[in-house]
This record gives structure tokens, sequence and C-alpha cells, in this order.
């Protein structure tokens, strides 16, 4: 009896402290990424010109470990991080455009680290007469190693991924039907739109994936407006699918195409769904999909852990090939004063999420820090808010663009043709 009881006043004891302490998970300060204990950092210009170089420094790293800067799927420079933990590079890029740099780390052939994240918006234009420079390496300077760089392969298209860092694009364009073989132009970079070709993306949530509350006829303070508007804009080919508006479905709420498109524009978005409820049907919202990048945004309606890593082992076995970025919670108005999650049990999950990322060896699955974001860099405010946890339009804008930078890497990973 004496045994038992200890045991359960150790319990209690855990528990208690857990809640004390799972607010604090949340707060990871901007341009880090934390593995193994450790905080990986990343500093770099928000801006650059085509063809100055720009300064990237990486902090935290493990003495040994094998170092990649990536820009999107480009590996732009390798090197080994010195017993300092602290590497240099500098890089030269020679288009305008929102582009994405990146750090990998690797000890003994394992990723201990997929790195902070980080968008550079190259502005200008570049003189014709002067050929785009080739990344060069930087001189070692102080207890920062020089990395050796790779070559940065040309391509027309840019992609962006951030945590700390919401850019946008530097030129607008106008919205591309999906549906129609046609071609949008920016300054920079030309884009044919071909329905075959186009990346298919499953946004899969609860209310705020849905919309209807601060437009109730255009839903557009849903995120997934601003979201398609970013990445159509960026020259990113996509149609956004789901059970709910898919052709011939007798579901349509919340599946009004954008002004000026006319293409499929659904998702599984339900009012209300928790976790355990889209675990709960998953594989019927997934019939006839074949999404090639999921947008995951649940846990506003509750969730623990453990369905949250069903959901998401559950996806990956529905749609193998598919990229996933998960969204960490928008946040409520009660936060907005101490920019910060205060509720256990929402606490907790953004960890898990925050977790599954980091633990994960996949390429193919992303965390988007939509909660750092919205508190720190474009800063919601009660204005933003239809009610303590719905949008208004201006809050749907803003956490679009929150999930963009990871959506718009998986887009260019999963290009089709």
């Amino acid at each position: 009896m004496v045994g038992n009881r200890s045991k359960r006043v150790l319990f209690s004891a855990l528990m208690g402290l857990l809640v004390v302490l799972a607010p604090l998970l949340t707060f990871i300060r901007p341009g880090a990424a934390t593995s193994g204990g450790r905080q990986l950092r990343m500093s770099a210009p928000a801006t650059a010109s085509p063809g100055v170089p720009i300064t990237v420094s990486v902090s935290g790293l493990v003495r040994g470990a094998e170092v990649e800067l990536v820009e999107g799927a480009a590996v732009l420079a390798a090197s080994t991080a010195p017993r300092s933990g602290r590497l240099r590079f500098t890089v030269t890029f020679g288009r305008p455009g929102l582009t994405s740099l990146r750090v990998i780390e690797r000890l003994s052939g394992r990723t201990t680290s997929r790195g902070v994240l980080k968008s550079v918006e190259v502005g200008g234009s570049q003189a014709p007469s002067t050929p785009a420079p080739s990344p060069v390496v930087a001189p070692s300077t102080g207890s920062a190693a020089a990395a050796t760089i790779v070559p940065l392969t040309t391509r027309t298209t840019t992609t962006t991924i951030a945590t700390t860092t919401i850019a946008t694009t530097a030129t607008a364009t106008t919205s591309v039907p999906v549906t129609t073989a046609t071609t949008t132009t920016t300054t920079t970079r030309p884009v044919t739109v071909t329905p075959d070709c186009a990346v298919r993306i499953w946004p899969l949530g609860d209310s705020l994936t849905v919309g209807g509350y601060g437009d109730r006829a255009g839903f557009t303070d849903s995120y997934r407006y601003e979201l398609f508007r970013q990445l159509t804009t960026s020259g990113k080919n996509v149609v956004f699918r789901g059970h709910i508006g898919a052709p011939g479905s007798v579901l349509q709420w919340g599946a009004v195409p954008p002004a000026g498109t006319t293409g499929e524009f659904s998702h599984s978005g339900v009012g209300g769904y928790s976790v355990a409820d889209m675990v709960r049907d998953l594989t019927t919202f997934a019939t006839g999909l074949r999404p090639d990048v999921i947008v995951v945004n649940l846990g506003t309606n509750g969730g623990k852990p453990g369905e949250y890593r069903q959901l998401i082992a559950r996806l990956q076995q529905l749609a193998p090939n598919a990229y996933i970025v998960m969204g960490t919670l928008t946040p409520r108005v009660p936060e907005l004063g101490s920019r910060r999650v205060v509720d256990a049990e929402r606490s907790l999950l953004n960890a898990t999420i925050r977790a599954i990322g980091s633990e994960s060896s996949s390429d193919r699955l992303f965390t988007a820090e939509v909660t750092e974001r919205l508190f720190n860099d474009d800063p919601m405010t009660t204005a933003d808010f239809f009610d303590d946890t719905h949008l208004a339009v201006s809050g749907g804008t803003k956490f679009g663009r929150a999930l963009t930078p990871e959506v718009s890497l998986a887009a260019a990973l999963a290009k089709r043709c």
C-alpha cells in the first residue's frame, strides 16, 4: 500500500511539473532550431542584390559533423564543423527572386538536424553584360571556419522556406486559372500553367481551413486564399484538392475558387474536428485524391500527442510520396498579450509537432512555425480575429503567409512536369 501511494504521489508530481514546463516548450527564439538540447542558429540578411555576396553564419554545430548549406533542393556548400561549432559561408545569387537557405547537419551519416531555415529576397536586376557569378568561398574569419562552395544551379523558379522571416514576392503578378493551359509572366520568371502538371495540394484541417467566419460569402478568411496567391504569383503550378468541393461532391462549403480562377479549389477542412476526428475519417477523405503536398492544420479543437503522431503516420501510409507540411497552432486572442501559448494541451501539441519534424529522417516532412511567425514575425492583433479563435480576412491572410515558405518548397520539390 505504501509503495502504491508513493508511486501515485510521484506520478502526480511529474504531471504537475509537465504542466508547468509545457508552455515553455513553444517559446523557441526566432532563428533557432533545437536538436538534442542544442540550439542551431543561422544568421543571414533578409535581402540581397544579384551579384553581391552575402554572408551566412551558422552556430551550435557538433564538432566533426558534416554540414550542408541548401537552397531549395540544391546543395550550395558543404563543410565539416570545427571545434568552435561555427561555420561561415559567402554566397552570391545571380538572379532576382525569393530564395531559401537551409542547414543540414549529419554525424556518421545520420541526419542529426535539418537545421534552421531562412528566406532571402534577392531584389533588383542584373546588368545584361554581367554574367551571373557563381558562389564564392568565404575567407576564414575569427573562429568561424570557411566553407567549400558548390556552384549554384541556375533555375527559372526559386523557392523559400523560413522559420523566422516572412518575406513577400518582390514582383506582383496576376492570378492564373489552373484549368486551362495559359501563361503568366513576372519580370523575371515566366511560368506555363498546365492542369495535368499541376502540383496537387491537399489542405487538411478544421474551421480555420474552411473559413466562413470573417467572410461568410467568399471564405477568404481561410489561409488557403493567400497561400494560393503566394504560390501562383511566385510561379508555382498548383491546384488545391480535397473531399469538400471535389467534382461531383455534394459538399461544397468553402470551395469558392479565388477571384480570377476557375479551377478546382477543394479541401478537407471540417469545422469542429479534433485530431482524433481526423484520424478516424482520414481514409475516407483521402479516397481518390493522390496528393503531392499535404498541409496539416489541426489541434485547435483538441489533440493528444499520440493522436497527432498517429495522424502523420497514417498520412505517410496513404500518400507515401507526398510532402507533408505540419503547421503549429495559430494564436488565440487571449494569448496575444504574452505572445506565447499558455494552455498546457496546446503547448504540448506544439511541442509534439516540432518533435515529429526534428526526429524524422524523412526529407518529405516539414514543420511550419505558424505560432512563432504570427506572434513575432507577422504579428497578429485583435483586428485579425472574428472571435477569440476564428479569423478575420486579415488574419487568414497572415496565416497564409506563415504557411507559404514550407508549402512553397514542398511544391517545388513535388513538381510533376
